[in-house]
């Protein structure tokens, strides 16, 4: 009897230490800093703004992070473009990418304000001129504001 109480005693002492902590990230999804991390890519329709349905579990993942976080005030999503095809059309695509995800973060719960912004190939993480680097360019980025 005595065991089970204490055994009952620590399991108290440590839950109630519980309260204060974070709850982890949902997988492939990280607050790092001001930038949400994805491991994996948001992906859409060849030359369209239209999320790809196997995207959405991304986009989820983090609904749930913003919603676990309530220092974060603002949320600003990045579209960006590869330098392949035309420079008009990239920056309109990367603008209306950033617009379409931002519009699914509303639309699945995000209470936080949410904006958005294309750049088009203006911040390029690759300056090679093949398929997989133009493919690295076009990318969606999640940053925030913290209180």
């Amino acid at each position: 009897m005595r065991e089970r109480l204490l055994a009952l005693s620590i399991l108290v002492i440590a839950l109630a230490g519980c309260g204060a902590a974070q709850p982890p990230p949902p997988p492939g999804v990280e607050l790092r800093g001001n930038r949400i991390v994805l491991a994996d890519r948001i992906l859409f329709e060849h030359d369209s703004d239209r999320i790809l349905e196997e995207s959405h579990s991304i986009l989820d993942r983090v609904v749930t992070l913003l919603g676990d976080h309530d220092e974060i005030v603002r949320v600003q999503v990045q579209g960006h473009a590869s330098t392949d095809g035309q420079a008009r059309r990239n920056d309109q695509l990367a603008t209306q990418r950033a617009a379409a995800a931002a519009a699914y973060l509303r639309e699945h719960g995000v209470t936080q304000e949410v904006t958005s912004q294309g750049y088009g190939p203006t911040y390029p993480l690759c300056r090679e001129d093949t398929p997989e680097c133009h493919e690295q360019n076009r990318r969606v980025e999640f940053f925030v504001d913290l209180r």
